[in-house]
């Protein structure tokens, strides 16, 4: 996530739909994996967008100088009210393993078989994956798989990653997408696929 502060009601929406959707991901991704410390990640992505939403109305409600302008502000609220109630959604499928909640194996079925995988994928030494930003890399061009996580060798998350970021080895990369781009992820991070092969194979 960016440090600085959106300032526009623009920024602020973009942000709301950004967040609402890397947490219902994010959701999902702690239920097929285990993992408390993404379903931890949930529950402050839920209270980051509360802090937007807030910000939100005090910007529309700056920006509205008259009953007409309020009318035409509204649906934006509507649209951010929606967004703060699809990531109160994925917090609650985060609880239930928070909670410690016993899981029915046709949930893991379920995820397993839905059309758009999440997928863990962990980079080897000799994937041609390692030392490329995921901007040159392009995932989601050329095999359909957005990364939505990363976590470092040493244990640390990157959350929503930008372009910038580097593949390092041992990386361990979540993405969602398609079920044979989930497929060819696999192949790239463990070296058994060559990216310039993909990404020519693409064009």
């Amino acid at each position: 996530m960016e440090d600085e502060e959106p300032a526009t009601v623009k920024e602020l929406l973009a942000e709301i739909k950004d967040t609402s959707e890397l947490a219902v991901y994010l959701a999902y991704s702690a239920l097929m994996f285990r993992d408390r410390q993404i379903a931890e990640e949930v529950m402050e992505l839920e209270d980051r967008i509360d802090e937007l939403l807030s910000k939100l109305r005090v910007a529309v409600v700056l920006a509205a100088r008259n009953v007409e302008d309020a009318e035409r502000v509204r649906p934006i609220l509507l649209i951010a009210s929606a967004a703060d109630r699809i990531s109160t959604a994925a917090a609650e499928i985060a609880e239930l393993l928070l909670r410690g909640m016993e899981i029915h194996p046709l949930i893991f079925d379920a995820l397993e078989n839905a059309e758009e995988k999440v997928a863990r994928c962990r980079v080897s030494e000799n994937s041609s994956l390692v030392s490329t930003s995921l901007g040159e890399a392009d995932l989601e061009s050329s095999i359909g798989m957005a990364v939505i996580a990363i976590r470092r060798k040493d244990g640390r998350w990157l959350w929503d990653p930008d372009d910038e970021t580097v593949i390092e080895p041992g990386d361990v990369l979540i993405a969602r997408g398609p079920k044979d781009g989930a497929v060819l992820l696999r192949e790239l991070s463990t070296g058994q696929r060559s990216l310039t092969a993909i990404q020519e194979g693409a064009r």
